[in-house]
């Protein structure tokens, strides 16, 4: 690669949080070309999430001063800055005006980040609001303060309805509504600067791709791709299943997910999702399956 050839560029990895943002940073830190981090700010990316999502008025000179300080840090030894957080979803055309950044929107099908985010103890604690038409305060029950400003509700009339939701219910609004305003802020920037990437399509050859979106060719093997795969993380525990959610959580999955089921090509029949979570039987199976095989038991078993 020429001199003239290599540019600088941030690049975000975004969504909803246990949808794959971690795995994409560790596979990018094998990259010689890309200094690769996972939520490296989170007191300040909350902040500026906390009040993007209220609709605050806040000036955004601190937080992009914060990102930029990190950035050109990074581009003293790499071109590319990578970080994959959760926290910058509602950061995009800050991020986008001030740094001129590339987006990766990770998108994981919506029973399987609801199912993971149980297991957090995600919206499992009472909300204290006594006037939803106002803005929250910290809750009691938060152990950090950057995890209540990142734990965004619905306003107004429609917080009464979410809370009297089943919890999968309330985190399948979440999963809805974030991505939703992720692709509202993509309708403000230069389609050459973002893209969608479903998780379960995220294997060696995708992820190449993904590296050509960048702007720079993947360095790393398919088998150092496969090792990261399979060393999956937060392994201690179970996630809920879906032959534990009640009725109650299947009618309001549906109609929390709706048309985003459609638009991102999700299913939301609960027989087919549980059919298709079935573990492979057999070693000879899993060998036989091939890169997206292992990626997809990576994260659907958490």
């Amino acid at each position: 690669m020429t001199n003239d050839a290599i540019k600088k560029q941030a690049v975000f990895a975004v969504g909803t949080g246990r949808c794959g943002t971690q795995f994409l940073s560790k596979i990018m830190k094998k990259e010689p070309w890309a200094a690769s981090h996972h939520e490296r700010q989170p007191l300040s990316d909350t902040f500026h999430r906390f009040c993007k999502w209220y609709n605050l008025p806040i000036d955004p000179a601190g937080f992009i001063a914060t990102k930029r300080k990190d950035i050109e840090a990074d581009w003293t030894s790499h071109p590319v800055s990578f970080e994959a957080s959760a926290y910058l979803s509602m950061s995009i055309e800050e991020l986008y005006q001030h740094l001129n950044a590339k987006f990766i929107l990770l998108i994981r099908s919506p029973e399987q980040v609801i199912n993971s985010y149980i297991k957090k103890g995600w919206y499992s604690e009472e909300i204290h609001l006594a006037d939803p038409d106002k803005i929250p305060s910290y809750q009691p029950h938060e152990p950090r303060f950057y995890h209540f400003l990142g734990r965004t509700l619905p306003q107004g009339e429609a917080f009464a309805k979410w809370k009297a939701m089943s919890l999968v219910g309330k985190l399948a609004w979440y999963w809805r509504t974030l991505n939703e305003r992720v692709m509202q802020q993509f309708e403000q920037i230069p389609e050459s600067h973002w893209r969608v990437v479903r998780l379960e399509d995220l294997d060696y050859s995708y992820y190449q791709e993904t590296c050509n979106f960048i702007g720079f060719p993947s360095k790393i093997s398919q088998y150092d791709y496969e090792a990261i795969a399979n060393s999956r993380p937060n392994a201690k525990g179970r996630s809920k299943t879906l032959d534990q959610w009640t009725e109650l959580d299947i009618r309001e999955f549906q109609q929390q997910i709706g048309n985003s089921s459609v638009s991102f090509k999700y299913l939301t029949d609960i027989d087919t999702l549980r059919k298709s979570a079935l573990p492979v039987s057999s070693e000879e199976e899993k060998k036989s399956s091939g890169v997206k095989q292992v990626f997809t038991q990576f994260f659907f078993r958490q």
